[in-house]
């Protein structure tokens, strides 16, 4: 049991130096959700998701935001999300 500790103690070190060093902005290769894809109006939510298809057939982690909201709030909730 011990020795789990010592391994988890190690792992949460180095994932608080990766933050720590990337102040939360993760590269493209790191990043839990390496794209987002917000929507203008609701008819490109179709083209928005098959454009995310096509990016997780490539192994992409993709998060299409097509909610309600005016574009300049998606954008800011991107931001502080720090999608790339």
């Amino acid at each position: 049991i011990m020795l789990h500790r010592v391994i988890y103690g190690s792992v949460e070190r180095f994932f608080g130096s990766l933050i720590e060093f990337y102040a939360g902005k993760f590269p493209l290769w790191l990043s839990p959700t390496q794209v987002s894809i917000l929507t203008v109006a609701d008819r490109h939510n179709d083209y928005a998701k098959s454009l995310a298809k096509k990016l997780q057939d490539l192994h992409f982690e993709v998060f299409v935001d097509d909610s309600q909201e005016s574009v300049s709030k998606k954008i800011r909730e991107a931001q502080l999300a720090q999608y790339n």
